[in-house]
């Protein structure tokens, strides 16, 4: 169970929305759709750089914990209240008993 001074990070699920292109093909825009409202305790995983199209590119892992909430989608993003964007990699109960939930996350850099 988590204690309630843990969770001081402010967050929205949100859903892409879709469109059609000028091609036909399907096309998400951001932000979308907010799914719900949650209060989160972040732990940053880990970090790293890499070197993608001749530009230095950071990227932060984040594991975040909150209350349990089901029908969370990895195609979703986190919007965070501090203004940083979280891309979903999972969302899992941990011990199956519906009370917490994890999202791992990978920040987005715009």
């Amino acid at each position: 169970m988590l204690a309630a001074g843990r969770l001081r990070t402010k967050g929205t699920f949100r859903a892409a929305t879709a469109s059609r292109g000028t091609s036909g093909e399907a096309v998400l825009t951001w932000p979308g759709t907010a799914q719900a409202d949650r209060w989160f305790e972040d732990v940053v995983q880990g970090g790293r750089e890499f070197m993608a199209a001749q530009q230095r590119i950071p990227e932060t892992t984040h594991l975040l914990r909150t209350r349990y909430l089901a029908g969370i989608k990895p195609a979703w993003r986190l919007y965070l209240a501090d203004g940083r964007i979280l891309e979903i990699l999972a969302a899992y109960d941990p011990d199956g008993r519906h009370r917490d939930l994890h999202v791992a996350c990978r920040e987005v850099v715009l």
